[in-house]
């Protein structure tokens, strides 16, 4: 009988271990996120319990792995749509952000990449119309160049420089609208004479001329972008995202130096030896210490 009551005991721990277990893994906290749309044909917001084929990037894999004690779920849609999500909810990530002051006052962010400068998008038959300045193009000049007309997404950022001169110009040639963040949309209005030119970032270009997709187009380097861009992971500001951030952070500093991440997240899409020496610089420092604001 002593050994039945024993073995009774036992068989109740061991089902009480395993409910607690279970218990644990079900009461997880759960990161949303947020995934740019890469087509307009899509809902403004499409919600996955799993992660989308062909949108997970290298950077967004890195993050579940090590974080294994959340659940990640994850949603598409356009920028603008993203960080309306990031305001109201207090448990919504996003990997693709650039710097926006602005987006201080409802996330917290940490730094994670490097891009190269911003370009200027075009048709070939425009060319000619262009002053340029040793095959460089100055936006300013352009943005009153009555005889152009161009466009980009609302919520798209170009970096600090370009930011705060198409901030300077609204009564540019340059329109403003809730365009998809791979911009599939503008450049086709390009393409088809609709519009005459876009500022878009090098990889997104790359992506498009590698297809042939828009073989009318070209790309100028601008000249007062001058300074590589710095990329985001940006989390709800709330005591969830500060704790989430945090971890982020650490993540980084990790691994930003690594061969693998160095390639996937900042070089995959350049051949530019004097952006390589910015990425390994930039690995370099921030290696060293948390960077969180």
């Amino acid at each position: 009988m002593r050994n039945l009551k024993l073995s009774f005991a036992g068989f109740l721990m061991g089902t009480g271990l395993s409910s607690f277990a279970w218990a644990a893994e079900s009461v997880k906290e759960t990161i949303h996120w947020g995934i740019p749309s890469e087509s307009s044909m899509k809902p403004p917001m499409e919600f996955k319990t799993k992660p989308l084929a062909g949108k997970d990037s290298f950077m967004l894999e890195l993050l579940r792995t090590n974080l294994p004690s959340y659940h990640h779920e994850y949603f598409t849609g356009n920028v603008q749509r993203i960080l309306m999500e990031i305001q109201k909810s207090k448990n919504t990530c996003f990997t693709v952000s650039l710097e926006d002051r602005s987006r201080l006052e409802y996330a917290y962010w940490t730094p994670y990449a490097i891009l190269p400068p911003p370009i200027f998008v075009t048709r070939k038959d425009v060319l000619p119309k262009l002053k340029l300045h040793d095959g460089k193009i100055s936006l300013m000049e352009t943005f009153e160049d009555r005889k152009l007309k161009g466009a980009t997404g609302y919520a798209r950022s170009f970096g600090p420089e370009i930011d705060a001169l198409i901030k300077k110009s609204k009564d540019s040639n340059l329109q403003r609208s809730s365009f998809d963040f791979f911009s599939q949309n503008v450049l086709e209005m390009i393409s088809t004479n609709r519009i005459d030119y876009t500022i878009e970032h090098r990889f997104v270009y790359n992506q498009y001329n590698r297809s042939n997709q828009f073989p009318n187009l070209a790309a100028l380097p601008i000249m007062e972008a001058r300074n590589p861009l710095t990329t985001y992971v940006v989390c709800s500001r709330s005591a969830f995202g500060h704790t989430v951030i945090e971890k982020i952070d650490r993540i980084i500093r990790e691994n930003v130096d690594t061969a693998e991440y160095k390639s996937k997240n900042m070089l995959n899409n350049f051949g530019d030896a004097d952006f390589e020496l910015d990425v390994k610089k930039f690995a370099k420092e921030r290696a060293k210490k948390a960077t969180i604001e």
